[in-house]
């Protein structure tokens, strides 16, 4: 009785194995024979909250805690990964000192070095960036973040705080002519 039960357990992972062998084979055929002729997504399919906001909390145009808040909340709501955008030289406490300082930086596209790198941008495919404006523009540091990298065929939502939301999408869509760009 053993042996017959055992016989036919090997019948049947013979059988089964050998169906799903078939089934598999008929599904490749129909997969098409040149793969070099499929267009395959530059960009991935997750997505990420990129933020900046002075870690002093002395931005006059927008209040940096609230600006870090709306990105950790879209963080979550998004299951996103969150990343601070931070130039290499902080800006200046003295919001006189700053503003001429991020005047001068627009004025010759002179934009400041970041201090970190988003790791593996190519797995996502939406950005959300949360920023607040400068002058009515974009802030030196996002014009780098912009710049440093290709978002050709990528979606960048734009949650921009203050004065010149118009103006800082015309400045992001020169910036990456290729990208998606938007409001929330």
């Amino acid at each position: 009785m053993k042996k017959r039960i055992i016989y036919l357990m090997i019948l049947f992972m013979i059988f089964t194995s050998i169906t799903g062998c078939s089934g598999s084979a008929q599904k490749a055929s129909d997969a098409p024979a040149d793969t070099e002729d499929v267009e395959t997504s530059p960009v991935g399919t997750e997505t990420l909250v990129a933020y900046f906001a002075l870690s002093d909390g002395s931005d006059s145009s927008a209040d940096s805690s609230t600006i870090e808040s709306d990105a950790v909340n879209t963080s979550l709501e998004k299951d996103a990964d969150l990343f601070k955008i931070s130039p290499i030289d902080k800006y200046p406490d003295d919001p006189d000192e700053r503003y001429e300082l991020a005047l001068e930086q627009i004025e010759n596209e002179d934009y400041p070095e970041l201090d970190n790198d988003i790791k593996d941008l190519d797995k996502y495919g939406t950005i959300y960036l949360i920023f607040p404006t400068w002058q009515g523009d974009l802030p030196p540091v996002i014009c780098t973040f912009l710049s440093n990298e290709s978002y050709s065929g990528y979606t960048i939502i734009a949650n921009i705080t203050g004065d010149g939301a118009d103006t800082c999408l015309e400045h992001m869509r020169d910036l990456c002519p290729e990208a998606e760009i938007s409001l929330p």
